[in-house]
């Protein structure tokens, strides 16, 4: 399933019965971020993990493992999603399986 979040232009969320994807864009900052975690369960809270501090887990070496990406002209987004979609390809694979120990070893650091 995938919708943007009500009320907010500039968030889009991917969602299955197991995990969310959400990606944010703060016009003011220009900060790109994206969450991945687990759909909570009923009476838990919602937990999502930045990709950088998944990136910065992961060991990689990438700029975007310390700060997020930051475009101040939505017509140049494009090119930063798409980096953030490789990223998330290379090194989330377990987070997006749903992988319930990545997501709290992730989480207690």
């Amino acid at each position: 399933m995938v919708y943007q979040i009500a009320g907010v232009p500039h968030q889009v969320r991917y969602e299955t019965g197991k995990v969310f994807v959400e990606i944010t864009w703060d016009r003011r900052s220009g900060e790109i971020n994206e969450f991945i975690g687990l759909t909570p369960r009923k009476g838990e809270c919602e937990d999502g993990l930045s990709l950088s501090d998944l990136l910065a887990m992961e060991g990689a070496d990438r700029p975007e493992s310390k700060m997020p990406f930051q475009v101040y002209d939505n017509h140049r987004l494009q090119p930063f999603v798409e980096k953030l979609a490789e990223d998330t390809r290379a090194f989330a694979q377990p987070a997006l399986a749903g992988d319930r120990m990545s997501a709290e070893e992730v989480a207690g650091q």
